[in-house]
């Protein structure tokens, strides 16, 4: 993983997105939620911004709260309000997807929310090939 890779961050990002960013914070807030966990945070950017979040990435960014993977995040099933995963369930292969979906739908509660956003960098749209 490249040191630039790592050091992006941008807080105009939030607002790079119509249906995400900082509408995405006002969604969230307005459920009051007890616990929210953004997977695969990257700069854990809605630090702060959302109530009650903690954020983890496999990989070593500064502002995720945890380094680590779905496979070896200790959380307890039905314990999360709002689980966001916003590009982060692009990586890897179907298997990978399968599990990590798997575990994420485990740790939501029932009645929570699971919020996803695939493809999430806007030079990707329009790239498929029929």
């Amino acid at each position: 993983m490249s040191q630039d890779f790592l050091n992006w961050y941008k807080e105009d990002y939030l607002g790079g997105f119509q249906l995400g960013g900082f509408n995405l914070i006002e969604e969230v807030n307005a459920l009051n939620p007890q616990f929210v966990v953004d997977v695969g945070c990257a700069h854990n950017l809605f630090k702060g911004k959302i109530h009650n979040l903690i954020g983890f990435d496999r990989d070593p960014f500064p502002g995720a709260d945890l380094q680590c993977s779905t496979v070896d995040m200790p959380l307890a099933d039905n314990s999360i309000d709002v689980t966001l995963c916003l590009g982060s369930l692009i990586y890897g292969n179907k298997d990978d997807w399968t599990r990590d979906l798997e575990r994420i739908v485990r740790w939501t509660r029932p009645g929570g929310r699971i919020i996803v956003r695939i493809r999430p960098f806007s030079d990707f749209i329009g790239d498929r090939k029929s």
